[in-house]
């Protein structure tokens, strides 16, 4: 699809929604893709903050801390945990 095609397809797609939770999500996707600085980041948390590698590395060796401590939960049990049954 074209540029042309896709702001079509999009504009479209936007007008047919009444879901403001859809529209804020869309305006802030595309209001941070398209602002022009420059964001230097190795990740991003769950809610788009940039992060850097340190504090990637840092969280992660937290997190695996954290398991080696409190013991992990098997994939089963945590179904289990949230009344998940398949």
């Amino acid at each position: 699809m074209s540029a042309k095609d896709l702001r079509l397809s999009i504009h479209g797609l936007l007008d047919e929604t009444d879901d403001s939770e859809i529209l804020e999500l869309v305006y802030s996707l595309l209001k941070k893709l398209t602002d022009k600085k420059e964001v230097q980041a190795f990740a991003f948390e769950g809610d788009g903050t940039p992060i850097s590698e340190k504090e990637f590395i840092e969280s992660v060796l937290q997190s695996s801390q954290e398991v080696k401590a409190k013991g992990a939960i098997s994939h089963k049990d945590m179904k289990i945990r949230f009344g998940i049954h398949e």
